[in-house]
């Protein structure tokens, strides 16, 4: 009877060290692969973002989705719910009147407060045009963990997120997992700049998250009027997630954010190599928007370039100049100071 030759020792040990070093070769390229592909998916997401926006635009005369609720001109079954003073509260009351019906939370979701709706929430007026989900999971970036775990913990009461829902100032945590990792341009829901009948929209120079809200209209704004809608940034990534070694807010020079143009063409374009932008409420004034860069306020933003608790940027394509009627990738500004 023939006997089977043993590994020795010495043997088993040499393979097993093979096997290490092969894993050890293979895992960097598989983390790499798996990387490039989330980058892949956040652009197929915002691209679909962008191309919903196109469709929705398609069916409501050519407008660009935005809020429509106005004071005493509205549709809804809350009695909460009826009673805004402006556009803005319009607009909010629209946003937990969406929420409220696409999860049958009801009155148990108290309503928005506090938030600029447009911002992070816009792509609740175009949720028929994705997949009618909510939270809505492609509009999340796959990098984006905060978001992708918000959604995982979403509950009328936020009561997993807020500390204390009793506190006004977190009115807004119940909503933080219906929010967006993308952001739309100011200029797609608001006019572009100051003219005569007043001011616009334009940034909260102490916090990169606030704007300055004006009393003017909100929303009615049309894809027609966009210019160049192959060099005008729609939507971006707020942070760059993907090719930065540490993530980056989309302002830095070097940050590649994903973004999608209102064409619908999407890609991850340094944004250094963007025009500047410019003031929205002094559009002759050649110098562009610069605002202070605080994560210290919020806790689930990446830290500053620098290591400082805050750093001056530049606001880039999301004040482009001219607004809608602007350039931001591919040629020069174009100067809409003195138009009307």
């Amino acid at each position: 009877m023939r006997r089977t030759k043993a590994f020795t020792l010495i043997e088993l040990l040499v393979v097993i060290a093979i096997i290490a070093l092969l894993i050890a070769i293979l895992l960097p390229a598989l983390s790499k692969n798996r990387k490039i592909a989330r980058k892949l998916q956040c652009e197929t997401q915002i691209k679909q973002y962008a191309l919903a926006t196109v469709n929705y635009a398609t069916d409501y005369q050519d407008k660009i989705a935005s809020y429509t609720w106005r004071p005493g001109n509205y549709q809804t079954k809350y009695a909460d719910l009826k009673n805004a003073n402006s556009d803005w509260d319009a607009a909010m009351n629209q946003a937990t009147d969406i929420v409220r019906r696409g999860t049958q939370w009801d009155t148990a979701l108290r309503p928005l407060r506090r938030r600029i709706p447009h911002r992070r929430f816009t792509h609740l007026v175009i949720n028929d045009y994705l997949q009618q989900r909510l939270p809505e999971k492609s509009m999340a970036c796959p990098e984006d963990k905060i978001l992708l775990d918000w959604q995982g913990q979403a509950t009328p009461a936020g009561d997993q997120l807020d500390p204390d829902p009793t506190d006004p100032r977190t009115a807004a945590i119940p909503y933080y997992p219906f929010s967006s990792t993308y952001q739309i341009v100011p200029a797609s829901w608001v006019k572009d700049q100051r003219d005569g009948t007043g001011d616009t929209v334009d940034q909260y120079i102490a916090d990169h998250n606030l704007f300055w809200m004006a009393e003017t209209p909100y929303g009615k704004r049309r894809l027609n009027e966009v210019v160049f809608p192959s060099r005008k940034v729609f939507v971006f990534e707020y942070h760059d997630r993907h090719l930065a070694r540490i993530p980056l807010f989309y302002a830095y020079e070097d940050a590649r954010c994903s973004v999608a143009m209102f064409d619908g063409s999407a890609g991850s374009p340094y944004t250094g190599d963007a025009n500047p932008g410019f003031l929205p409420n002094a559009p002759s004034n050649p110098a562009p928007t610069r605002y202070w860069y605080d994560p210290s306020i919020y806790s689930y933003e990446p830290p500053t370039r620098s290591g400082e608790r805050r750093e001056r940027i530049t606001g880039y394509y999301r004040w482009t100049r001219g607004g809608l009627k602007g350039i931001d990738y591919g040629a020069n500004e174009i100067d809409t100071g003195q138009i009307r």
